[in-house]
């Protein structure tokens, strides 16, 4: 049983060497995240794209993005109203039992109805995938920051945007706190 237990430990601390190295990584090598709040134009403040930082994170350390999507995944409680990538396998014998009759007409409606149901659920299934984008990309930033507080590209466009948007100082402030925005003073 020691055994075990020194492999687990072993194991707990290579990964979490492996997580840290990455997250390092990406604060060392992302001058681009680096941003100045009070010398940011509107063209930088225009030019930010969540996705194209998630795709720049997801390259630079893909071990600690995959292990954000394992942590942030609803596959392991999914039902298949939540999975919309899951198929209904009731709906085979519905539509053999249609076939009795062979009703053309109703054949295609019946495909049409499908087809739309099936779009409805990939624009579902790529919803969710882009909501566990920006929140993987919000964790790392915040992690980011956490290691150098220099490296914070997204909480100074959300700051800019709650200033813009006259949230109070107390909710920015608060945000701030938390990591997820830069503080009223940094405005």
């Amino acid at each position: 049983m020691i055994e075990g237990t020194a492999v687990k430990t072993w194991a707990i601390n290579v990964t979490r060497e492996s997580y840290a190295l990455e997250l390092q990584m990406l604060v060392e090598e992302s001058p681009e995240w680096r941003f100045s709040a009070l010398h940011a134009s509107s063209r930088k403040v225009e030019e930010f794209k969540i996705d194209e930082m998630a795709r720049k994170i997801k390259t630079r350390a893909p071990v600690l993005w995959n292990l954000l999507g394992s942590l942030l995944s609803t596959s392991n409680r999914s039902t298949p109203d939540e999975n919309p990538m899951e198929e209904d396998e009731s709906s085979d014998s519905e539509l053999w039992e249609h076939f009795g009759d062979i009703d053309l007409e109703g054949m295609i409606e019946m495909i049409k109805d499908d087809n739309q149901g099936s779009a409805r659920k990939h624009r579902r299934a790529a919803k969710k995938e882009a909501i566990l984008t920006v929140k993987r990309v919000v964790i790392i930033s915040i992690l980011m920051q956490g290691r150098n507080q220099k490296t914070n590209a997204l909480e100074s466009i959300i700051g800019i945007f709650l200033h813009s948007c006259r949230t109070p100082e107390k909710v920015i402030d608060l945000l701030a706190h938390m990591g997820i925005s830069i503080s009223v003073s940094s405005l």
